[in-house]
């Protein structure tokens, strides 16, 4: 399914290989959450983010500051990102 702004919403799971058995909680299994939808969208901003337009330097610099309000990002996202602003 398409959302509006072009990226497919997907669910990514990372998973390491040596899994707990335990049910108390989702970091137990492996999983990090991460503000992005998917790697197409994080692969996109990191394209954008370095691409010669500045329209899409704009655009990746929006989405980095969406991701800021979802939560926590990678310090190297965050201080890129506040290099390029």
């Amino acid at each position: 399914m398409e959302s509006l702004l072009g990226f497919q919403d997907d669910t990514i799971a990372v998973v390491d290989d040596d899994e707990e058995k335990s049910t108390s909680s989702s970091s137990s299994y492996g999983y990090k959450l991460v503000p992005w939808l998917n790697w197409n969208e994080w692969e996109c901003v990191r394209d954008s983010l370095f691409s010669e337009s500045p329209e899409k330097i704009l655009s990746a610099i929006n989405r980095i500051s969406t991701w800021r309000s979802r939560g926590c990002i990678p310090v190297v996202i965050d201080a890129t990102a506040s290099i390029i602003e």
